[in-house]
């Protein structure tokens, strides 16, 4: 191989990494990186718990507190990260929206997620560039989705 073709090589090896860095940059920022989950969904609505409007995906689990608490019933919900809400980086997300069948768009809060530890939130934006559904078991307190538990989905 010539000196003029390694020259080549090398610029044309420089290129397409600077291309994917520059592409996955772009995507990293394409998140919003808010401090605080939204409340309310900006597009589409959230189905309060044991509803399931016209997906069918959010289903009351029939699962309620014990007595004396003033938690709400879980509802579960199955559909496909479309956004993660992170203060700063993968060890600190705080939310992450979820299309459900039918295009249903749901805000989860990860505040009083449980199982963090089988499932860390960070993991959701592996989730998110694979489109590999998850299943969330919530509450709802107010208007805020509150995710207790999150699961992957079967395909």
């Amino acid at each position: 191989m010539g000196r003029r073709t390694t020259l080549r090589l090398g610029l044309l090896a420089a290129v397409i990494v600077a291309a994917v860095a520059g592409a996955a940059l772009l995507t990293s920022r394409a998140a919003p990186r808010s401090t605080e989950v939204p409340a309310t969904p900006a597009i589409g609505t959230a189905s309060a718990p044991g509803t399931a409007g016209a997906s069918g995906t959010a289903e009351a689990s029939g699962t309620a507190t014990a007595p004396g608490t003033a938690e709400a019933p879980t509802a579960e919900a199955t559909g496909v990260v479309v956004a993660v809400e992170s203060g700063g980086g993968l060890g600190d997300v705080r939310g992450f929206t979820l299309r459900v069948a039918g295009g249903e768009l749901l805000i989860f809060n990860l505040r009083a997620l449980d199982n963090a530890a089988e499932f860390p939130p960070g993991h959701l934006v592996q989730h998110q560039a694979d489109s590999f559904p998850v299943r969330v078991v919530y509450r709802t307190e107010g208007s805020e989705h509150l995710a207790i538990r999150l699961e992957d989905a079967p395909p």
